[in-house]
């Protein structure tokens, strides 16, 4: 008679994403890392305020705040008309994002548990448990803000020091990331003078972590910075 086989059948590991996933489903909570750490970037160049200094921000003020959906509470106005309060979780703790009607039939896609979005609008008073509160105006996915918040790709230059193949290396580097946005130049000659200036003919890239790292790995870290649109 043959033992049975107590051997586990080989299975693929799972990814960081999923790993995080089963965790925030079966625990409540983030062990290991936590997601939004995959687009911390994003949040250093889009986001103007933590769900912490939101807390302190005057009521009208501007911001946006970069985050995880982490849970929607929907209810009916007056007018019987649908808006959602949603809770945005960050590295720093918690906030609420107040979505009226108007937004809720603009944004009702993207109101998605663990949804990675920024999230634009004005400061407001504050939430429940203290947490700072902002009313919405504009919700973007963190995959997609740098396509459609950038106004253009400015890339730090410094002279003396730039050869004739580090500039080839760099034309290779923005034609492989083709796009829809200009690209600046700021070119900086120590101790003289600062110039900014766009390439001739002009270049178009799709701006993103791969491009950022193209640059930088060339130039230097910092050496990318995006001027969003207002």
């Amino acid at each position: 008679r043959q033992a049975p086989d107590d051997s586990l059948p080989d299975a693929q590991p799972w990814t960081d994403h999923e790993t995080l996933g089963y965790e925030k489903e079966s625990l409540g909570f983030y062990l290991s890392g936590h997601p939004l750490t995959d687009y911390s970037r994003e949040v250093e160049d889009f986001g103007t305020h933590t769900s912490r200094s939101l807390r302190h921000t005057a009521a009208g003020d501007g911001v946006a705040v970069a985050g995880m959906v982490a849970a929607i509470r929907k209810r009916k106005t007056r007018k019987g008309d649908w808006m959602a309060v949603v809770t945005i979780d960050d590295l720093e703790g918690s906030c609420e994002a107040v979505v009226f009607p108007s937004m809720v039939e603009k944004f009702g896609e993207l109101l998605v548990e663990d949804a990675a979005v920024l999230v634009s609008g004005r400061g407001d008073s504050q939430g429940v448990d203290d947490k700072g509160r902002l009313i919405v105006d504009d919700i973007v996915p963190l995959q997609e803000v740098r396509s459609r918040r950038a106004q253009a790709v400015a890339i730090a230059l410094e002279a003396p020091g730039l050869g004739n193949s580090t500039l080839a290396l760099l034309h290779e580097a923005l034609k492989a990331h083709t796009g829809g946005v200009p690209v600046l130049f700021v070119l900086t000659v120590p101790e003289s003078c600062r110039a900014t200036f766009k390439p001739v003919p002009e270049v178009r890239v799709q701006p993103g972590p791969e491009l950022t790292e193209a640059v930088e790995s060339l130039l230097g870290r910092g050496s990318v910075k995006l001027r969003m649109r207002a």
